[in-house]
């Protein structure tokens, strides 16, 4: 059941080529050692510290949030055969898609959405130094898709208008996560999309009900609403 609603949407996992992985958290990686199976032609990227222990202390307790045991074993045999590239910076996929590797975090008011750690006693910070996203131009400009933005989607946006020397953008689509996020960060995100001018905003996952809402409510018919078998062609 791991890639039911792929299969219903008629994606067929075996002809992937490759395999790109938003960071280490474990509802980014449930599916990856299934995935590894079923593609076992494609080539894996992912940063180095995807791998590493992850914590979430939100109760008090800390609790593993990190990559299974069973995927870390599919990337580690994966590796061994020398199809998985460990990238720390922009790396371009092909046909125009790149992964941005981490991005400079420059914005003042953005910080990872949580308090991860490293450790199991929840006092070595982790920054999620492994977070990254994809772009590509499609006919109407550049794409940005986000995993789970833990960089900042202000940040991952900077970015890439930079790399690309682009002052507008096209669509920015995934999780942006402010499911935590004040209100002057929320401001200050618009305030960034609108600079941009960004033509469609596609919140998903951690971005939030309430920020989802704002978003729709201040930028009307450029945020959409994707749930599970949405299609966005570009």
């Amino acid at each position: 059941k791991t890639f039911d609603n792929a299969h219903r949407l008629g994606i067929k996992i075996s002809h992937a080529d490759i395999i790109a992985l938003s960071h280490g958290h474990y509802d980014h990686t449930g599916g990856l050692a299934t995935a590894i199976s079923l593609a076992h032609k494609a080539t894996l990227y992912l940063h180095q510290k995807a791998l590493h222990p992850k914590y979430s202390l939100r109760t008090g307790q800390a609790r593993p949030i990190g990559m299974s045991h069973l995927s870390q074993l599919a990337v580690l045999d994966k590796d061994i055969v020398g199809s998985v590239i460990f990238n720390d910076q922009k790396t371009e996929l092909g046909d125009g898609l790149t992964l941005t590797g981490p991005v400079p975090r420059r914005t003042g008011y953005e910080d990872t959405g949580g308090q991860f750690y490293s450790d199991q006693t929840g006092t070595i910070i982790d920054d999620l130094p492994d977070d990254q996203s994809l772009y590509f131009e499609c006919d109407r400009g550049i794409v940005v898709v986000l995993g789970c933005a833990h960089s900042g989607v202000v940040n991952i946006l900077n970015a890439v208008a930079d790399w690309t020397n682009r002052s507008t953008l096209y669509a920015v689509i995934g999780g942006m996560h402010l499911l935590n996020a004040d209100a002057a960060r929320i401001e200050q995100t618009l305030a960034a999309f609108k600079r941009y001018d960004i033509q469609k905003v596609v919140p998903l996952h951690c971005t939030g009900e309430k920020a989802t809402e704002q978003l729709r409510k201040i930028l009307g018919d450029r945020c959409l609403f994707a749930g599970a078998g949405s299609r966005l062609c570009f």
